[in-house]
């Protein structure tokens, strides 16, 4: 190497030019001292000058060499061809194996599952290696390595395949249904949607009005994908010139971040009484300051006012509720007092349905008799959220062609393409992004309605209980997670593969540049 090089011929060089004076110099001394001859003295200092110009000699072409050496060293870096690099051995082995790889193709791309370590994710995420209660196997690993050979490049067809978007409330489902309408376009997605409410299902084409042959490609809504929806929307893709292979798509929370959300803002309105409490005092609250027990009492005053002034015939379901809880003399709304105050209410269970949340999003659970608290086993949630939401191309389009024969007693046989988690937003979008292969947003539109946290003014022990009556929900959540790192792992292996093929990044306009 040419630093190398440099060093041995620099120090040759003055070696020589040293052992040259050293010579001459001991030359000259002996021809002086104890000697009488003069000629003896004479044929000393010849002798001594042609060592000097003979080593003189050696030593500027040392240097010259030298000189050379460096010259051809910049030249090579200007290139950007370092010198070291060219004639490293591992050059030569990479070039050669350059020209061995075989030409990408579909199936290059499904690079073995073995490079993800699987064990490894299913440890992170806690889930179960035990059998289950009825004494069958747990095939929670099998399935995470099934999940890993999925090809998130040829998952979405988007000649034939339609999506929904279940909205599951307070999962930041408000962006992405802005960023689906955004990236499909305004007229891509089916009238009655809904970016934050349920599909309207009056607003749905009729069957005269769908003759325009617009070509629906997605829907989103707070509605659960059952069958009065699945039907209005068979109907409209039916009619239209639109693909007909339905596919979901859905938003994930850690649970007690979603009922923290949904009760401070769908229930008890805190949101709303903090911004007018601050317009009012000047004062922003946030965190274990906020007088909980105080705003609720301001919100109660807001009920007893409508139910004074309105006409009861009117009120929705809820108003009519709290009028006649008011008429009796209850507090309609203790649960918002306090967290340990929803925490063991009756209302957390029955009026709020704060449990099993994830029940609507994952099918009517029908393969192991309902998803219920009392009744199914961690192990069976886990196992089944990796089959709805880890094999997506597992359900084919003639599958699903075969099943509209039928009626749809099964949610579970309608699969998910996509998934998001909130707690990892920005990863879901990349992996949104390339699933669809859609360019990138410029920024995620942004559906924040609170700034401070709605899980700020919750303490350890209020997740602690959540955690321990929400299993089934911590199940599903925890191996969501498990899926959406193997999958983000696959994505940046296929990514990789494609680069290796000779195809550029700049090629694939769907990858963001912060995700590979």
């Amino acid at each position: 190497r040419v630093p190398l090089l440099e060093v041995v011929y620099f120090s040759l060089f003055s070696i020589v030019m040293l052992t040259g004076h050293l010579i001459i110099f001991n030359r000259n001394m002996s021809a002086q001292v104890g000697t009488k001859n003069t000629t003896r003295k004479k044929d000393g200092a010849k002798s001594g000058h042609r060592c000097c110009i003979f080593l003189s000699i050696m030593g500027t072409l040392c240097l010259a060499l030298q000189l050379h050496l460096c010259t051809l060293q910049k030249s090579f870096d200007v290139q950007n061809e370092g010198w070291a690099h060219r004639y490293h051995p591992m050059h030569e082995t990479n070039s050669a194996q350059q020209q061995k790889r075989p030409p990408t193709n579909r199936n290059n791309l499904l690079l073995s599952s073995s490079v993800i370590d699987i064990h490894a994710i299913a440890d992170k995420w806690k889930l179960s290696r035990k059998k289950k209660k009825n004494g069958s196997s747990n095939d929670i690993i099998s399935l995470l390595e099934k999940a890993s050979q999925v090809d998130i490049s040829s998952l979405y067809d988007e000649d034939n395949d339609f999506v929904y978007f279940h909205h599951i409330h307070k999962t930041g489902g408000t962006t992405v249904s802005m960023l689906m309408e955004r990236s499909f376009g305004e007229d891509a997605i089916v009238p009655g949607s809904r970016i934050s409410g349920d599909f309207a299902f009056r607003d749905a084409p009729t069957q005269q009005q769908q003759h325009d042959q617009t070509k629906y490609r997605a829907a989103f809504s707070h509605t659960p994908f059952n069958p009065k929806l699945l039907q209005a929307l068979r109907s409209t893709l039916q009619e239209s010139n639109s693909p007909h292979h339905i596919r979901l798509v859905t938003m994930i929370r850690e649970p007690m971040s979603l009922r923290a959300s949904s009760h401070a803002m769908s229930i008890c309105h805190y949101n709303r009484l903090l911004k007018r409490q601050a317009r009012e005092t000047g004062e922003t609250h946030c965190g274990a300051d906020v007088n909980l027990t105080a705003l609720t009492y301001a919100r109660l005053d807001e009920i007893k006012e409508k139910c004074t002034l309105s006409d009861t015939i009117n009120m929705g379901p809820r108003m009519k509720r709290y009028c006649n809880d008011i008429n009796e003399g209850k507090n309609p709304i203790k649960y918002c007092l306090s967290i340990p105050d929803l925490l063991k209410s009756e209302e957390y269970y029955n009026k709020l349905n704060m449990q099993d949340w994830y029940r609507p999003v994952l099918g009517k659970f029908t393969k192991h008799g309902g998803m219920h608290s009392n009744a199914t086993a961690v192990e069976d949630v886990e196992q089944y959220t990796l089959e709805r939401l880890g094999k997506s191309n597992d359900y084919s389009h003639q599958q699903q062609q075969e099943d509209e024969t039928t009626s749809m007693t099964e949610e579970e046989s309608f699969d998910f393409i996509w998934f998001g988690i909130t707690e990892r937003m920005s990863e879901s979008m990349c992996l949104f992004y390339y699933t669809f292969r859609l360019q990138p947003s410029p920024s995620i539109p942004n559906a924040r309605v609170m700034d401070c946290k709605t899980s700020s003014w919750w303490t350890d022990e209020d997740r602690a209980e959540v955690m321990s009556r929400e299993t089934l929900d911590y199940a599903v959540w925890r191996t969501a997670n498990a899926v959406l790192d193997v999958r983000l792992a696959k994505m940046k292996m296929e990514i990789q593969a494609k680069l290796d093929s000779g195809i550029s990044l700049e090629s694939m306009y769907y990858v963001a540049p912060e995700c590979f």
